[in-house]
């Protein structure tokens, strides 16, 4: 790797939709974009399904999850208990993990962050994935969960790289998000705007690959330095896992979102 680390995030979209072919995609267009490391939403856990460790397996990286949000789900046409969490693949050794709980409200359910250090050559890097509330109204309950989520941070090292991404089901221009970004104790950067990623930029997407929700963009790669000045220069920005199959497929209802950065 170097001093450059290639990181992806993407919401794999539980077990819904033709899930098979949706996965056999994901293996396709992650093993040609050789990521150093896949922050995962919605990690389909059931029966004979784990997402998070058959993309692992393919794509031969080491794997940590969180067994989340755990109810019974329609599953290729009958019920199933299952679990849609959070998981992490990374090409280099996971030394330390933790998952903690976010606030929540009942009408959504358990909301966590998992927290993982990467030792990458020799430079440590605290990876942050998260999935917060999809309520509508939810404004102020994203925003308490991001307090959360830096208050934890602050038990770590932080002369070291942190990455901070995930599914924030809130646009750049919302409340939470501006709250992040504006942060007083804390430099937060969007790493696809600063890497002047393609605009417009969209993430949710429907099966016809179509933007969904106006074009709406809520997923994200931040970069959060405590000194102001140590954020890793971005090299490369952009939306992946965003092609279909020849029967129209889409790896996920969700677009995925990629940058290479150098951390030194």
């Amino acid at each position: 790797m170097g001093s450059s680390l290639k990181l992806i995030t993407i919401n794999t979209w539980k077990g819904d939709g033709t899930y098979w072919a949706r996965l056999k995609l994901l293996k396709h267009q992650l093993q040609a974009l050789k990521p150093d490391v896949v922050a995962c939403q919605e990690v389909f856990q059931a029966a004979g399904a784990d997402t998070g460790r058959d993309l692992a397996d393919h794509l031969g990286m080491y794997y940590h999850g969180s067994s989340t949000r755990c109810k019974p789900r329609l599953f290729e046409g009958l019920i199933m208990e299952s679990c849609s969490g959070l998981g992490l693949l990374s090409q280099y050794p996971i030394v330390n993990t933790d998952t903690i709980k976010l606030p929540m409200n009942e009408r959504d359910g358990e909301r966590t962050a998992l927290f993982c250090q990467l030792d990458c050559d020799g430079t440590t890097v605290l990876v942050i994935n998260t999935h917060l509330t999809h309520l509508y109204n939810g404004s102020t309950l994203r925003k308490a969960q991001l307090q959360a989520i830096l208050a934890q941070v602050d038990l770590y090292e932080k002369d070291i790289p942190i990455f901070l991404c995930g599914d924030f089901n809130a646009d750049l221009h919302s409340d939470e998000i501006q709250y992040l970004l504006a942060h007083p104790t804390v430099s937060v950067h969007n790493l696809y705007q600063v890497g002047n990623g393609k605009q417009p930029c969209y993430t949710v997407v429907n099966q016809s690959g179509e933007p969904s929700a106006e074009g709406k963009s809520i997923d994200f790669i931040f970069s959060l330095s405590y000194n102001h000045s140590s954020h890793p220069h971005v090299t490369d920005a952009r939306i992946v896992l965003d092609t279909p199959d020849e029967a129209g497929i889409y790896p996920s209802d969700h677009f995925g979102v990629m940058i290479q950065a150098e951390l030194s």
